[in-house]
């Protein structure tokens, strides 16, 4: 009995005959059909405006809550460094924003529209 390699050139041919249609250029001896195909799981622009903001949104809620609490505070090392806490969570809530602002532009303009 012989047994025959799976990356042979028959086995091959057949699995690029199968695989024509796909978008990925299928590699010798593999097929990327679309029952075995690996999930890709894709974000689109709103979605990533929405997390974005969401995420602003929970950082700007720490920043508050650092500058609220300055008053309380006695010790000057201490101040420093909750005002430090406090401007470094608004430093994120303004990078939360302005990814926000680019993923909403790019889902409303020409360039960033999704195939439908």
């Amino acid at each position: 009995m012989m047994l025959k390699l799976a990356s042979s050139t028959a086995t091959f041919a057949s699995r690029s005959r199968r695989c024509e249609a796909g978008r990925i250029e299928p590699k010798p001896g593999y097929c990327y059909h679309a029952s075995v195909a690996p999930a890709i799981m894709t974000i689109s622009a709103k979605l990533a405006a929405l997390f974005s903001i969401v995420f602003a949104i929970v950082c700007l809620g720490f920043a508050i809550t650092g500058f609220t609490s300055l008053g309380d505070i006695t010790d000057p090392v201490q101040a420093s460094d909750a005002r430090g806490f406090a401007w470094f969570w608004s430093f994120l809530a303004g990078v939360g924003v302005v990814f926000g602002l680019l993923s909403w532009w790019l889902a409303h303009t020409k360039w960033g529209q999704e195939d439908a």
